[in-house]
């Protein structure tokens, strides 16, 4: 069966909208939170965020959401391990799961977060396979960028099986011709924010992959549904 993991960054109130939608076709994700962002962006408070994790995976996403490149290396475990502490306090829950915001980290800093968080999922783009199984890597976000958008990323993370994306200008497309192609033993992670589902208007263009999904009988769930049970 082809399977597509969806998880969603930032802890944002419109999380609610995305759960209750998913809700509806019996699918699962994965929530990335944060306690604060301080980049001005609301976040759940601590009733909405254990309500949704009655339906949803919750990961961290450090404390304020914060980019790790920028601080030392004990400033960036702190804010780790407080996020990854307020998700758990607030849930009742042990996590294993964990997204570095924007993508940022070095090695440095994933060698100390690995001693605390098996899984932490990075924004690195057009990979399919779970060929690291705690480094989790992402098909594509669900968002519409520019041409040269993928192309930074495909070189940041370069590799020549992504070659043939390079072409990509329709993000939808290319998860569905993804879905299409994939076979059993390959991962479509899809990632994105709700914000930005809300701000774009991209919830028509959402619900259409959830019915293609339904349609070809596709799983859709957690990265712990699929990760761990791959095991």
């Amino acid at each position: 069966m082809v399977k597509v993991i969806l998880s969603f960054d930032d802890g944002s109130p419109e999380d609610e909208k995305l759960v209750n939608i998913l809700n509806r076709y019996d699918f699962g994700c994965t929530l990335f939170v944060p306690k604060n962002n301080i980049e001005g962006r609301l976040t759940m408070d601590a009733r909405q965020l254990l309500d949704l994790s009655k339906f949803a995976e919750i990961g961290s996403h450090t404390l304020n959401h914060v980019y790790l490149n920028k601080l030392t290396l004990a400033e960036a475990l702190d804010e780790v391990l407080a996020g990854h502490s307020y998700i758990e306090d607030i849930t009742g829950c042990q996590s294993d799961k964990f997204c570095y915001p924007g993508g940022k980290f070095n090695r440095r800093i994933d060698n100390k977060v690995k001693s605390y968080i098996k899984y932490r999922r990075t924004t690195e783009n057009f990979r399919s396979e779970i060929a690291n199984r705690d480094l989790i890597p992402t098909f594509i976000q669900f968002y519409p960028h520019n041409r040269f958008t993928y192309t930074k990323n495909i070189f940041k993370y370069f590799s020549t099986s992504k070659i043939k994306y390079l072409n990509t200008n329709n993000f939808l497309d290319c998860i569905l011709a993804k879905v299409c192609s994939s076979t059993s033993n390959e991962v479509i992670h899809v990632w994105g924010h709700s914000w930005e589902l809300e701000e774009f208007n991209l919830w028509p263009q959402f619900e259409y992959l959830l019915d293609y999904c339904k349609d070809m009988g596709v799983f859709v769930g957690s990265i712990g549904e699929v990760y761990q049970c791959s095991q």
